[in-house]
């Protein structure tokens, strides 16, 4: 036995050639174990973080709102060739002349504003866009920014590559929107020490911002259409300051837009400078409560900026703005077709007891993590793995003795909870999907 094993170890060469073959049989060994024990669990695997995995189906999916994607989930909501009514009204034959043209424009327009609302959307932590749940909220914001990037990324290509022209204008575009938006989040992040202008100086800073942001996309419809020529830049520039201003006031003064986006004073909420906001900050009666809303951003501050933005002054003057910026553009602004009505107030507070979440009226377990997220700060929510028991409570005006503090808490509550049942409706469906793909494939 002692000789065959001295043999032995003459075969292999040195006592560690054993060691290391040994080791390698146990790796094996292992490998078969987890391969057996994988294969017996569900092919479906179960997301960590993110959501949304876009697979091609075999099957036409239906623009609904839903799709596998965050972009196609967006352009289910909103349509495909949003632009195509400004094209058709431009250049009524280009689709037959060149139809090749006018599908890239299309595609580009979508490309570019789809893209930017992703990723706006994740900026400014948006939990509602048309009434239905943002698409970040859905998939993840990482897949959500991913998907933006790769879809303009992919545009960009496609315009270089068939027509170097608009692929250039495409990406000097780009440049500015972005050259905008970064002025607009730094305004943000520093607050007014940032924006530190007076009176007219102060809309003059805001509306080249907003040129650069808003106007440029329209800007740059124009010179897709002209093959870089700049005949409708002025107008077309004017015409974005008109969809920046009617955006803006919206944000204020439409009970409709508020109800699509889930909030009122969106901008104001994220510290984010408006139109509104900055008429306010020249406005004595109103600056002081502007100001302290945007240092402070507690919920007591915000609500009484809101008030004194939905101010007669204010409001006259946003929309004296709005009227003035309108003019000349009757056919742009009938092609653009968002006419929510504007009203200076409403009733925003909802019926609560002195101690709101004492009286649930609807409760509800939550398990997606994205609205585990979302919730983390109010009470009875976990940013977790456990589930979320949330009260929603009833809606009407606050009763005697109530607390405003208290409304805005389950206000906040019953909102969220809308988004939560929303987007587990939006990934069971998604997931369904994923199922019936993978059981074709096999």
């Amino acid at each position: 036995m002692q000789l065959s094993f001295v043999q032995a170890m003459d075969w292999f060469g040195t006592y560690t050639h054993v060691i290391d073959v040994l080791i390698l049989l146990a790796v094996f060994f292992v490998g078969f174990i987890v391969r057996g024990s994988t294969a017996a669990k569900s092919p479906v695997p179960l997301p960590a973080q993110q959501y949304g995995y876009c697979k091609k189906s075999s099957t036409k999916q239906k623009h609904g709102g839903e799709a596998g994607c965050p972009y196609e989930y967006l352009v289910g909501i909103y349509g495909r060739h949003h632009f195509e009514p400004f094209v058709k009204g431009f250049r009524p034959t280009l689709k037959t002349e060149d139809p090749s043209k006018y599908t890239l424009i299309l595609d580009i327009m979508d490309a570019v504003h789809f893209a930017l609302i992703l990723v706006d959307d994740i900026s400014d932590n948006s939990y509602q866009r048309k009434n239905q749940p943002t698409a970040h909220l859905i998939y993840g914001a990482s897949e959500t920014a991913n998907r933006a990037y790769l879809v303009l990324t992919r545009v960009i290509n496609r315009a270089l590559r068939e027509r170097p022209v608009l692929g250039a204008e495409l990406l000097k575009a780009l440049e500015d929107i972005l050259q905008g938006q970064d002025l607009s989040l730094v305004w943000r992040r520093d607050g007014l020490k940032s924006f530190q202008y007076q009176g007219n100086e102060r809309i003059a800073a805001y509306k080249n911002m907003a040129v650069l942001k808003t106007g440029t996309l329209f800007v740059l419809l124009g010179r897709l259409l002209n093959d870089g020529g700049e005949q409708l830049d002025d107008l077309l520039t004017r015409f974005g300051w008109y969809a920046q201003l009617q955006n803006d006031c919206k944000n204020i003064y439409s009970q409709e837009y508020a109800s699509n986006k889930g909030s009122v004073a969106e901008d104001l909420r994220n510290g984010e400078l408006s139109f509104p906001i900055v008429t306010a900050l020249n406005e004595e009666s109103t600056r002081q409560l502007v100001e302290k809303a945007l240092e402070s951003r507690t919920e007591e501050d915000i609500e009484a900026a809101i008030d004194a933005l939905q101010s007669e002054r204010v409001k006259e003057s946003c929309m004296k703005a709005l009227h003035d910026a309108s003019n000349g553009l009757d056919k742009l602004v009938a092609l653009w077709g968002r006419r929510e009505k504007m009203q200076a107030r409403w009733e925003r507070s909802p019926t609560v007891r002195k101690n709101p979440l004492d009286v649930p009226v609807i409760s509800f377990i939550c398990r997606n993590r994205a609205c585990r997220t979302l919730m983390s700060d109010r009470p009875n929510s976990s940013a977790s793995g456990t589930p979320i028991k949330l009260f929603v409570m009833c809606s009407g005006p606050v009763e005697e003795g109530g607390s405003m503090e208290g409304a805005q808490v389950a206000r906040n509550a019953a909102r969220k909870a809308e988004m939560c049942v929303a987007v587990e409706k939006a990934k069971r469906k998604r997931s369904r999907n994923i199922r019936y793909l993978l059981t074709t494939l096999r």
